[in-house]
């Protein structure tokens, strides 16, 4: 499904990813791990097409994923992060429906505003979520727990095969970290799962597959249940 060969991203002289290396299969639930400033947002932005200043090649279902515009991309590559981007003076509702604006016209985009489009979809992916009584409510009176699941529920909508997670639980409190993973793998059993996690121990719970990253490269690639306290320090030593 996706096959990463050789990437490299230089900004500015520094080297940022180097000589990047791995396959992903269809369904695999995989969690990428590595100190701060390791490089692991920079190959999530270039998974989902918002960084395109690198060298070697991605390929999304045998494609160069360079080749691909926004909307053929947006039915393979689905994002979630900690910033959810969420517009906060908007319903619930209309969030939701972001999810399908790369599949609507600018006329019917305009005309979901006042009249939502595709209601019955949105309100069975905030069912999904457990937010199917708050989809007339204003997005800024939610809480941080309840805004990260519209952020999934916009997700569903948007449908797409593979979805790249950067650190959606950073500002979360444990209890509702837990339950976010748990309701991300739960809503996305059919998909493709990548998620950036700074808790080690949420990784190792709850993914099948760990790669590391540590000054830019791969450190290790391995399934979860073969990593090791050994290769957890050495990642993590200065």
């Amino acid at each position: 499904m996706i096959d990463i060969s050789k990437l490299t991203c230089i900004k500015n002289n520094t080297t940022i990813l180097k000589d990047i290396h791995f396959s992903v299969h269809s369904k695999e639930r995989i969690a990428i791990i590595g100190p701060s400033g390791a490089g692991k947002t920079t190959l999530m932005t270039i998974l989902s097409k918002q960084e395109e200043d690198y060298t070697g090649s991605i390929l999304v279902n045998n494609k160069d994923i360079k080749t691909y515009d926004h909307r053929e991309l947006s039915h393979l590559v689905g994002s979630i992060s900690q910033e959810m981007n969420l517009i906060d003076n908007l319903k619930v509702i209309h969030n939701v429906l972001a999810g399908k604006l790369k599949d609507w016209s600018f006329i019917k985009s305009v005309y979901s505003l006042f009249i939502p489009q595709e209601k019955q979809a949105a309100l069975q992916a905030l069912s999904s979520v457990h937010l199917e009584g708050h989809y007339d409510k204003k997005t800024s009176d939610l809480s941080g727990g309840e805004k990260q699941r519209v952020a999934i529920a916009r997700l569903l909508m948007q449908n797409p095969l593979i979805v790249l997670a950067d650190e959606p639980i950073a500002s979360l409190d444990p209890s509702l970290a837990r339950n976010s993973i748990e309701l991300l793998l739960s809503t996305t059993q059919d998909k493709t799962l990548i998620m950036v996690l700074h808790h080690v121990d949420y990784a190792l719970e709850y993914f099948d597959r760990i790669i590391a990253i540590k000054n830019g490269e791969v450190y290790f690639d391995k399934k979860a249940i073969q990593v090791s306290q050994e290769d957890l320090g050495a990642l993590y030593e200065l």
